[in-house]
């Protein structure tokens, strides 16, 4: 197939974290990348989700004082993970889980932290921590994304008076009456949602302030996040993916992909 109508080195389809991840990774080492998101908004179940990456042995960790090791964080996933995934896969991200953080980490928006109070979901297991491998970003200020902001993917399930609030934010909340000195984080964060009702102004939290960071990084790059673009056909030569076809306004576009496809699309089906 020669009658193209696009061309790129990498596509991208899904526009979850993953997959802006995916595509910003390659523009940072100078391949043009597309994202292809078949619905109206980006974010995909990242946008939805509370927002939290589970990344052993990383620098913040280091930087905090909180002790972990690779070899810590491999005990813990065998007593949890067990055998349920290859060998293989476990190690790469045990590997590549940090590297990614902090390469990531060093673009202006992509400002991550560490989920304070939030241990592993089992750290009474060998290998398991109360602190550190949780890892979130601060809550995004909507305005920098300007009209972007609108295609951001809303959550199902409305807040009261569309309050925004981080995932640590939450905890502190419902610990307030046991843990009064969280009052002043309780002031901050109704400071942060009267601005927003009194003068409009816009903040997403937990996975969609991710999913905004990754966007808005991604249009500082100048990748490009086709909305409302179905992938309906993966273009194969000699077994190797080449390409794909997509619709887009009610057409049927060839593009070609010079380094291959990355499928970052249903996180949870």
């Amino acid at each position: 197939m020669t009658n193209w109508d696009e061309e790129t080195d990498l596509l991208v389809v899904g526009s979850g974290a993953a997959g802006m991840t995916a595509a910003l990774t390659a523009k940072l080492e100078g391949l043009e990348s597309i994202v292809l998101e078949k619905c109206e908004y980006y974010g995909g179940s990242t946008a939805i989700s509370g927002g939290g990456i589970w990344v052993p042995n990383n620098h913040l960790m280091t930087e905090a004082g909180v002790e972990d090791s690779i070899e810590n964080a491999r005990l813990y996933m065998k007593n949890t993970v067990g055998t349920r995934t290859p060998k293989e896969n476990q190690e790469a991200f045990l590997l590549r889980g940090p590297e990614m953080l902090r390469y990531l980490s060093r673009l202006p928006h992509m400002q991550f932290r560490i989920m304070r109070g939030f241990s592993d979901y089992y750290p009474e297991r060998p290998g398991g921590t109360n602190e550190g491998r949780g890892i979130d970003v601060a809550i995004f200020k909507g305005r920098l994304l300007g009209g972007l902001f609108h295609g951001l993917r809303p959550h199902p399930i409305k807040t009261p008076f569309d309050l925004v609030f981080s995932t640590v934010e939450i905890k502190k909340l419902f610990l307030l009456p046991v843990h009064p000195p969280y009052i002043v984080d309780a002031f901050k964060m109704l400071a942060r949602n009267l601005y927003n009702k009194v003068f409009r102004g816009r903040h997403a939290g937990s996975g969609a302030a991710l999913s905004a960071r990754l966007r808005i990084s991604l249009r500082e790059q100048g990748v490009p996040v086709w909305l409302n673009a179905p992938v309906k056909e993966i273009v194969f030569d000699n077994g190797a993916a080449i390409g794909v076809e997509v619709e887009k306004e009610g057409k049927r576009i060839r593009i070609r992909a010079t380094k291959g496809v990355v499928l970052a699309a249903g996180g949870f089906p």
